[in-house]
């Protein structure tokens, strides 16, 4: 049974690092090392002498509930495409980037006056569903999606925008 849960943007540097932490807390006695290792490493008895980074990185692979280092690496190869982050703030000198984050919902900082806003900000700039594919599809002008499709057909799948989404998301 892992002891710990993944964190929720994983990362192979990370786990690295955490290896070579567990390593080094080994080597200088670390009685809760000491206990992870007992727990997760298959020669366990031997880890006070010889105990090298292959060893810290499968106790700390299994630690997380994988068979191996391998698997480890392999899954966070396999989830890296389907993480995001939460981006920064608009920034306020471009409307069309608070445009689109005021008319998407996102969860981390929407409020309810949000698409009222989202509206104004399109009365007052006339251009701004022109700007890009993003713009064009949070505000919901299918027009002009089509149209930017039209011109660069790999738009369809392409992440951009403030909130790195492909454009499907954004409306």
């Amino acid at each position: 049974m892992p002891s710990r849960s993944l964190p929720n943007d994983p990362s192979l540097e990370h786990f690295r690092k955490d290896a070579k932490r567990l390593r080094q807390a080994v080597a200088a006695g670390d009685a809760g090392a000491r206990v992870l290792v007992m727990e997760f490493h298959p020669h366990a008895e031997r880890a006070p002498t010889r105990f090298s980074l292959t060893d810290a990185q499968l106790v700390t692979a299994r630690a997380y509930g994988f068979a191996s280092w391998a698997r480890l690496k392999q899954h966070l190869a396999e989830v890296e495409p389907l993480i995001w982050n939460a981006p920064s703030p608009p920034d306020p000198a471009e409307p069309v980037d608070v445009f689109v984050r005021l008319a998407c919902m996102t969860y981390s900082d929407w409020h309810e006056s949000n698409p009222e806003k989202a509206r104004r900000k399109l009365v007052e700039h006339s251009g701004l569903v022109d700007s890009n594919i993003y713009a064009a599809s949070a505000a919901g002008e299918v027009d002009a999606v089509r149209a930017l499709i039209d011109r660069d057909p790999a738009l369809v799948s392409e992440k951009g925008g403030p909130l790195g989404w492909e454009p499907l998301l954004y409306a």
